[in-house]
């Protein structure tokens, strides 16, 4: 196997087929890849990162997201951008799961 094969993965379709909250996918010294399952009508729960930065890909269902003061709603396809030290917060009112992965750089301990 390529050690370019060994650094890739299928993270859509592992997304997809999570049910885990938090899933984590890789973790390493600067970098974290994270999946999440988020039931209906639940939240990830208001939270502040210092010191990291962090991307959220949405890849199934609908929401709500609160990044800083600016709301609005979220689906499949979308990504959030949450800068270092911002408050966050990620809704699931709809009726079926939300799936999303998210990458934190540099990785938290």
């Amino acid at each position: 196997m390529s050690e370019t094969r060994k650094m890739t993965l299928p993270v859509l379709m592992f997304a997809r087929e999570n049910e885990e909250f938090r899933k984590f996918l890789w973790n390493v010294d600067n970098t974290q890849l994270v999946l999440m399952a988020m039931p209906e009508e639940d939240e990830i729960g208001g939270e502040v990162h210092e010191g990291h930065d962090q991307s959220l890909y949405f890849v199934a269902g609908s929401g709500e997201a609160k990044i800083g003061d600016v709301e609005t709603k979220i689906a499949d396809g979308d990504v959030g951008v949450v800068p270092s030290g911002t408050f966050h917060n990620f809704r699931n009112y709809w009726f079926t799961d939300a799936e999303a992965l998210y990458h934190l750089q540099p990785a938290r301990a």
